[in-house]
């Protein structure tokens, strides 16, 4: 008999509908959801003792993501972050694309996977991911530490600048440097910096705009051309408020005229799935309409013994989350 299978997300999220019907084909029925609203308003029954348990993502609602805010006012508080108290959550009205205080969602959002961890552990749980890994990968700092300290090659990591000020330091030693909010994805709170010839410009994600009297950053999928540094010393003093993490900007590989990375997924340790994300741009996320190029003709321009250096660079990534079933 299998045992009970537990994930952990939105009913309205498109990745729990895939789980749960990935699950019903394997004959594994009756896949409970727990949702993050219950979690998150302790409305949530115990945690059946041996239930495996698929930690999915929490960033597909609004609902979920304002409950996070709250749940990050105490901690963001603590540590001094300018707190976004409740009274004003409850009054948000959802914009989409608008970049609000990143780091208190995350914040609560690590006050919960403490709280899971712990709930988990007392049930006798099956965890697919461990909860401390989660935090760790959704911090970039942290992440990059871990992966350096396995042996995995990545760009020189700058430290995380509190100004414009220590960024703009960085850069005229650096000449390009990659600035990026600790706990943001999809490309989203990115300022790609370069120096040359005296003066300062910047490609960045991120967009500027002034709704009812009121200044908001953005994230867009058209990344926007700053010669201005006044503009770019504002910009990335906001987000520094917020948390970044600053790096060596390397140029990306190209293949037929544009950028490309390769998005592998990693289940049991095992490279299991690879996308080439191809862009003319330097963002080469999909989520930002890149396009999707073709992994057989890479592999052949790449050659035997690179692709299997990148798939062994991938086990190495996947060595330093030993207790994460699937790594992206």
């Amino acid at each position: 008999m299998k045992p009970h299978l537990l994930v952990i997300g939105n009913p309205s999220c498109r990745r729990v509908g895939f789980w749960k019907a990935a699950a019903g084909r394997l004959g594994w029925t009756g896949v409970e959801v727990l949702r993050y609203a219950d979690l998150l308003q302790d409305r949530a029954d115990p945690i059946a003792p041996g239930a495996v348990v698929r930690i999915e993502t929490a960033a597909d609602n609004w609902d979920t993501f304002k409950l996070l805010l709250k749940h990050g006012v105490e901690p963001a508080r603590r540590l001094g972050y300018p707190v976004l108290d409740v009274e004003a959550i409850d009054r948000l009205e959802y914009d989409r694309g608008w970049l609000i205080r990143p780091r208190q969602a995350h914040l609560g959002y690590l006050r919960l996977l403490q709280t899971l961890g712990t709930q988990m552990s007392l049930s006798g749980a099956i965890a697919m991911q461990s909860t401390e890994e989660v935090a760790v990968c959704f911090d970039k700092p942290l992440c990059q530490a871990r992966l350096a300290r396995q042996g995995v090659p990545i760009p020189t990591c700058l430290g995380a600048p509190k100004n414009y000020s220590e960024v703009r330091a960085m850069i005229r030693s650096e000449r390009r440097v990659m600035v990026k909010l600790a706990h943001g994805s999809g490309a989203a709170g990115c300022v790609a910096i370069h120096y040359a010839n005296g003066r300062a410009r910047a490609i960045t994600t991120v967009a500027q705009v002034t709704v009812r009297g009121e200044s908001r950053l953005y994230h867009s999928k058209r990344p926007t051309y700053l010669a201005d540094e006044t503009q770019i010393a504002l910009l990335v003093d906001r987000l520094c408020v917020e948390g970044v993490q600053a790096e060596a900007w390397l140029p990306k590989a190209r293949w037929q005229g544009r950028n490309f990375d390769l998005r592998v997924v990693i289940i049991d340790g095992v490279p299991r799935h690879t996308v080439v994300r191809s862009s003319p741009l330097i963002f080469t996320n999909l989520t930002l309409g890149s396009g999707k190029g073709d992994l057989s003709a890479v592999v052949d321009r790449l050659g035997p013994e690179a692709w299997h250096r990148l798939r062994d660079t991938c086990a190495l990534v996947a060595a330093a989350f030993p207790h994460s079933f699937t790594l992206g």
